[in-house]
C-alpha cells in the first residue's frame, strides 16, 4: 500500500484559475461571467443549474501526475461563499483524450433540477457521452455537447452547504466497489458497470463564484485483489493455492484472497459477493463439481468480471460451456507445475496491462 500527498506528485492546472499556498493547499479562485450562446457553452458548464441564467461561474480542472485505479483519495473543501451553483469534487479518473470524467461531489445544488426540487449535496457522477438510448439533455452542437453527466449516486440536500465549514472528502476503490465517505463518516456505495476503473489520471474539478481551498491531499494505491474459488481443506488444492496460485499473484502485485480467510459473523454468501465485487480478477479451480464454485463464478461473470478457470486435465469435459474463459488444462505433475505457472502468470498479466 502506498499512500501520496500533494507533495508527492507534481499537478498541472487544465483549466480555470488555481494558486498554491502553504503545506499543500491548493486554492480554485471562483467568479461569474456572462453565459455565452448555447453552442458555445463549455462543458463543465453545459448542466449548470439556471435559477439566475443571466449568470455562469467559473470552472476549473487540475490533474494529479498520478493514475488511480484502486486504493483511497482524500482531501478537505471548504467554500468561502457557496451558493446553488457550487461544486467541489474529487476527480477519481480524468481521460486525458476524450476529456471524460468520474468525480465525487460536492454540491450547493441540482446540476438541472425539477421545478421545486432541492438538490443533492453528494453525488458520484460521470461526464461522457450519454449511452445509447439517453435522451440527450444539452442544446447546441459539436463534440463538447455530445457529453452529459450522468448520476451514479446522490444523497444529502444541496442547501445544507455551509461557507467557511472544512469538509473531509473520502472514497474508497475497491475493483468495481466505490464507497463515499464524509468527515468519516459512510454516506454511500455504488457498484460500478465495469469491472475496474481504467487507471487515468486523478485530481480536483470546482465551480464556484468564489474561491475553494483544498487541503489535505492524498491518494493511496492497494494492491488488486485476485478472488480465489476452489474447494477448502484438501492437500491437492491447498498445495495449489500456496505452491502456484499465491505466489504467481504476488509476483504481480496482487493479493490473492479466499473466502476462508475471513472469519466473521454473517452470511457467508453475502462476503463471497463483497470479495467478487472488490477484486480485479478471479480464478476459480473448477476441477470438482462444486456448486458453491459453479455460482460464485457466474456471480463473477454477471459482474463482467475477467476470470480464469484452471482444472485438472483428468477430470476432462466440465458440466458447463468454458469456451468463453480464459481456461488452463494442468497436469499432477512438476511439468504440469511449471505449466500451470506459465500461462497463469501469463493471463494475469494479460488483464493486468488491459
Amino acid at each position: 500500500m502506498a499512500r501520496n500527498t500533494l507533495n508527492d506528485f507534481r499537478w498541472v492546472p487544465i483549466d480555470g484559475q488555481w494558486e498554491s499556498g502553504d503545506g499543500g493547499e491548493i486554492t480554485f479562485i471562483g467568479g461569474e461571467y456572462d453565459p455565452p450562446a448555447p453552442q458555445e457553452a463549455p462543458p463543465q458548464e453545459a448542466n449548470q443549474q439556471q435559477e439566475h441564467p443571466s449568470k455562469f461561474v467559473n470552472g476549473g480542472t487540475i490533474i494529479f501526475g498520478q493514475r488511480f485505479r484502486e486504493g483511497r483519495m482524500k482531501m478537505q473543501v471548504e467554500f468561502e461563499q457557496p451558493d446553488h451553483r457550487s461544486r467541489a469534487s474529487i476527480l477519481l479518473q480524468y481521460d486525458v483524450e476524450s476529456k471524460d470524467m468520474l468525480t465525487f461531489d460536492l454540491t450547493g445544488g441540482q446540476l438541472r433540477p425539477a421545478p421545486g426540487v432541492v438538490g443533492f449535496m453528494y453525488k458520484l457522477q460521470l461526464w461522457a457521452a450519454p449511452p445509447l438510448g439517453h435522451a440527450q439533455t444539452q442544446q447546441g452542437s459539436g463534440p463538447a455537447l455530445s457529453k452529459v453527466w450522468t448520476p451514479l449516486f446522490q444523497t444529502g440536500i444541496g442547501t445544507n452547504l455551509i461557507a467557511k465549514q472544512r469538509y473531509d472528502l473520502e472514497v474508497v476503490v475497491r475493483g468495481s466497489a466505490v464507497t463515499l465517505l464524509v468527515d468519516d463518516v459512510e454516506i454511500g456505495k455504488h457498484s460500478l458497470a465495469i469491472p475496474s476503473l481504467p487507471g487515468h489520471s486523478c485530481g480536483i474539478f470546482c465551480l464556484d463564484r468564489g474561491r475553494v481551498h483544498f487541503r489535505n491531499i492524498s491518494v493511496e494505491t492497494t494492491p488488486p485483489k485476485a478472488f480465489v474459488v476452489m474447494q477448502f481443506n484438501t492437500p491437492e488444492f491447498e498445495a495449489l493455492f500456496h505452491d502456484v496460485i499465491e505466489p504467481i499473484c504476488q509476483s504481480l502485485d496482487l493479493q490473492a484472497y479466499r473466502a476462508d480467510f475471513t472469519y466473521m459473523p454473517g452470511l457467508v454468501i453475502e462476503d463471497i459477493k463483497k470479495h467478487i465485487m472488490e477484486s480485479r480478477v478471479v480464478i476459480a479451480e473448477i476441477t470438482p463439481a462444486n456448486p458453491n464454485v459453479y455460482y460464485e463464478v457466474g456471480y463473477a461473470d454477471a459482474l463482467r468480471k475477467p476470470i480464469i478457470l484452471i482444472s485438472d486435465r483428468r477430470d476432462g469435459i466440465k458440466p458447463f460451456d468454458v469456451r468463453a474463459y480464459r481456461t488452463i488444462f494442468y497436469e499432477n505433475s512438476i511439468g504440469g507445475k511449471n505449466r500451470i505457472e506459465n500461462e497463469l502468470q501469463a493471463y494475469l498479466q494479460s488483464i493486468l496491462e488491459n
